[in-house]
């Protein structure tokens, strides 16, 4: 996600909408905050987080972004599968 400045503000390697909905959130929380010191300052973290894993709801929501993004996917699956 890139702020309005064209900073980045939000990068994932994976997410779900309900961790976006939650870093937006905060984020405008925090941009509204006004701390006694008069003055905030951005920083940096990393977390490791969980997602529940449907693959046919995800299939799903891909769907509604086209059947080539669906079927592009579904090639990249078979890329990354394990040869044996």
């Amino acid at each position: 996600m890139i702020g309005r400045s064209g900073r980045l503000i939000y990068k994932s390697e994976w997410t779900s909408a309900a961790n976006i909905e939650a870093f937006v959130d905060c984020y405008i929380e925090g941009r509204r905050r006004k701390p006694a010191s008069g003055t905030i300052a951005p920083y940096i973290h990393r977390a490791l987080e969980f997602r529940d894993v449907d693959r046919e709801a995800f299939y799903e929501r891909l769907r509604r972004n086209g059947e080539r993004a669906y079927d592009e996917f579904k090639r990249a699956e078979q890329i990354w599968r394990p040869r044996t």
